[in-house]
């Protein structure tokens, strides 16, 4: 592996019909667990994701589970990085046992952790009158992170900041409708860092990182080239001072 690509998927290499261009043709690139296509690629992006193929080992680098990466329509042979870094599976979706050995025991530490705060955030749902879900998120009888989930990204603003106090212990990322808690050893960045340093045979590969959100950015710093898509989360937080006014 001379070359190899970290991609974030949602909102990076697809997003939802909504959020793609008018005009542009678009191709189904995720399904619902009803097979109802969720997610599209438009023309520029297929192009660019047929461009990152030629170039070297693409490895999708995602928040999605196992399940809902398996509903990816794209072609990946390699490894997948997924639950925000969590877990790490082979090229045949088996989990790699040298990453799941180290890092499954210390997420089973915050099992009644992640417990706690699903229940408490869907306490404060409740009590906000907000439309929104929590739910803890486990692979292989393990909990890995909290996903909440609301119809307006505003409702999820407002849950943050009512529970600031009761996740102070997690790292918290928000993007649009949103919103994962995430226990210390779930990491994309080392998740990363631990394939680049497997795949070195005494030279390091180069890595190229490409995400969309400010969670993205430690695994952007890993790699030795960074890309973000325009219009992103990070252009908008981090971008916005630099831009020329016409």
């Amino acid at each position: 592996m001379d070359t190899l690509i970290f991609l974030d998927l949602d909102d990076t290499i697809f997003q939802t019909e909504a959020k793609c261009p008018q005009g542009e043709p678009i191709t189904p690139a995720a399904r619902h667990r009803n097979g109802d296509a969720v997610s599209h690629i438009t023309e520029r992006q297929g192009r660019f994701l047929r461009m990152l193929d030629s170039m070297g080992t693409v490895i999708p680098t995602t928040g999605r589970n196992n399940a809902a990466l398996a509903r990816v329509e794209l072609p990946f042979e390699s490894y997948r990085i997924t639950n925000h870094g969590a877990i790490i599976l082979d090229a045949d979706g088996s989990p790699l046992i040298p990453w799941c050995e180290a890092v499954l025991p210390q997420l089973r530490r915050f099992g009644n952790t992640l417990e706690s705060m699903a229940e408490r955030t869907r306490q404060a749902i409740d009590e906000l009158s907000i439309a929104a879900r929590a739910r803890v998120i486990s692979e292989f009888d393990v909990p890995t992170y909290v996903s909440i989930k609301a119809e307006d990204p505003n409702s999820l603003s407002r849950l943050h900041l009512e529970c600031q106090s009761v996740w102070r212990d997690l790292r918290v990322h928000q993007n649009g409708r949103n919103l994962a808690l995430l226990p210390p050893p779930t990491r994309k960045d080392k998740a990363v860092q631990f394939i680049i340093e497997q795949a070195s045979n005494g030279k390091r590969p180069l890595s190229i990182a490409i995400g969309d959100s400010l969670s993205d950015i430690p695994f952007l710093t890993v790699c030795d080239f960074a890309v973000t898509p325009r219009n992103s989360q990070i252009q908008a937080v981090t971008w916005a001072a630099h831009r020329v006014m016409p």
